[in-house]
């Protein structure tokens, strides 16, 4: 199964969590969350500290998790979106 197919897969199980791929030590992630997770400066520490419910997957196990009650996943998406577009259409 390819870290494609896996990444639709669980965003549509868990549409407001942050997927995080985990290969040989090296964390990543894919798609609109490859913002979100690069402004955070690829530290999970700073995900725990904004409060984004986030999900690591190593091949196909799920080997951390953590949900919080207000969970900042939007809010941190939507933002990286703005930053995007004012950098790709305004700048």
């Amino acid at each position: 199964m390819s870290i494609n197919r896996r990444y639709m897969f669980l965003k549509k199980l868990f549409p407001n969590t942050l997927i995080i791929f985990k290969k040989n030590c090296v964390y990543f992630c894919i798609y609109s969350d490859r913002l979100v997770f690069n402004r955070l400066g690829n530290n999970i520490n700073s995900i725990i500290e904004t409060s984004i419910d986030y999900i690591v997957i190593d091949n196909l196990v799920i080997k951390e998790y953590n949900f919080f009650a207000s969970n900042n996943y939007l809010k941190y998406n939507n933002i990286c979106f703005i930053e995007q577009f004012i950098e790709k259409y305004l700048l």
